[in-house]
């Protein structure tokens, strides 16, 4: 893969993946040890409009943006979920906050290898 985008990409895609399997993995593993009374037969629409329209969009523009930049969104994604719903669901509101981070993780990591990789090979084109 040389087009430095499309493997951006893939880094997006896995990220949403660690992000929102991670989640999954660990409320089912919740939900094996607790017993839930509250809220079992309500759907939480709270953390798929989390998950889509506040930390995907910030996972996305971590690959493109400096380090600066993106953890200034990435405060504000936490920012949001933890004023917004933290007063009635505070572990659900920490476990997308941790799940959340650990796809923010993958993704500067990830890019950071990525860029320091066209780089080697950018030098080693121009000598």
């Amino acid at each position: 893969m040389k087009n430095k985008n499309s493997l951006k990409m893939l880094v997006f895609f896995v990220a949403l993946i660690i992000m929102v399997g991670g989640y999954n993995l660990i409320f089912c593993l919740y939900e094996s040890v607790f017993t839930i009374t509250s809220h079992r037969s309500v759907g939480l629409i709270f953390i798929s409009f989390f998950f889509v329209v506040v930390a995907s969009p910030v996972l996305l523009l971590t690959l493109f943006f400096s380090f600066r930049i993106s953890f200034i969104f990435f405060v504000c994604g936490l920012i949001y979920s933890f004023v917004e719903w933290f007063s009635l669901h505070p572990l659900r509101v920490m476990l997308m906050g941790t799940c959340f981070f650990m796809g923010y993780l993958f993704s500067l990591k990830a890019n950071a290898m990525i860029v320091s990789s066209y780089r080697k090979n950018n030098e080693h084109l121009e000598n």
